[in-house]
């Protein structure tokens, strides 16, 4: 597909990302949002179609969406390299999508109204005299009603005849209608009103604890869960330890599940947070940080790395014969070796 035959406005209903008007020149300038082709794999391409279901004009492969419809999650907008146990980012020139992108971000466009149509008026019928012509008297009215409210026309006077009504003498009651088969008046009983049930209250819902209420450090009441690098991660409350909190990572090992890694948060009495990293009951670093994003960074660091396996058991070869080398727990393993090498764990 060539790039020339992409659009530069946003298909979403009711965006304006990429329309220039007079009035959109100024925010144009102070806010530049980049725009995304849609994907040219064919599972991806539906995906998107049925997200984007409008039923003017359907998605086509020329169409173009801006970054306001997508999740911070799916906007890659750095590079990530793992150097040396180390996470570095570097800034993209231009944002991209990740592959599994997907719009959910949309606006409610207005509903569109039908016009109404618009009866034509019915013109004003003369009424005709008796001899079957049109009555003078009825042109002169219709020719007088335009300033009939400027000027009030005097109706003429009635005069009222008084009817006179004489009483009449009451008729008997037949005497079919003197007897009834129903129950009388006397024998009716009280009607008695009956309240309607009070429904029950609603139960209270408990507002989620605090920090304080938890007994953790103060730091977990700012952390998020979802800032966990993937979900093998958890956070555990240490019983008997109000200012300790321990995150660990969960995998098979040798067939059973093991939390292999460990990153146990001391929080200390000037708010300063001791945090200790093993894996696999290796100490691996000890660092002390001061709020949840840096613990949070310190869980992605140790989340990219895994034990050094050796380079052979230490039973195989002599070490005489080797270079500069150490044997740790039956491996052999360089001198230099700190016993950790670069992994990402499966998301």
């Amino acid at each position: 597909m060539a790039k020339d035959n992409r659009q530069r406005h946003c298909f979403v209903p009711g965006c304006r990302s990429g329309y220039v008007t007079p009035h959109s020149k100024g925010q144009l300038r102070s806010q530049k949002l980049s725009l995304f082709a849609v994907p040219t794999d064919d599972n991806r391409f539906q995906a998107w179609q049925r997200a984007l279901a409008r039923f003017d004009k359907p998605l086509q492969k020329r169409c173009v969406l801006c970054e306001l419809h997508f999740d911070n999650r799916f906007i890659l907008r750095t590079y990530r390299h793992t150097i040396q146990g180390e996470v570095v980012e570097i800034p993209r020139t231009r944002p991209s999508l990740a592959p599994d992108a997907v719009p959910t971000l949309f606006l409610n466009p207005p509903r569109p109204t039908r016009a109404k149509r618009r009866l034509p008026r019915r013109a004003a019928q003369t009424p005709k005299s008796d001899d079957g012509g049109f009555s003078e008297d009825a042109a002169r009215d219709d020719s007088g009603s335009s300033d009939a409210s400027a000027s009030p026309v005097a109706e003429p006077k009635r005069t009222v005849t008084p009817h006179i009504v004489t009483a009449r003498r009451a008729s008997p009651v037949p005497a079919k209608c003197t007897a009834t088969d129903g129950p009388t008046l006397t024998e009716l009983r009280p009607l008695v009103l009956v309240p309607y049930a009070t429904p029950p209250a609603p139960c209270p819902v408990p507002a989620p604890p605090t920090a304080l209420e938890l007994d953790a450090p103060a730091f977990v009441a700012s952390f998020d869960p979802s800032w966990l690098p993937n979900r093998y991660w958890t956070m555990h409350h240490v019983q008997h330890g109000s200012q300790c909190v321990a995150f660990s990572f969960c995998t098979l090992l040798g067939g059973q599940p093991s939390f292999t890694k460990l990153l146990a948060c001391h929080e200390e009495r000037d708010c300063r947070i001791r945090c200790e990293s093993s894996i696999q009951g290796t100490p691996v670093r000890t660092a002390t940080v001061t709020t949840a994003l840096e613990v949070c960074r310190l869980i992605e660091e140790l989340d990219g790395l895994k034990l050094c396996e050796g380079a052979a058991a230490s039973d195989e070869f002599a070490l005489s014969n080797l270079p500069p080398c150490k044997a740790d727990q039956g491996k052999l393993r360089s001198a230099s070796c700190n016993r950790t090498c670069a992994s990402v764990s499966k998301a």
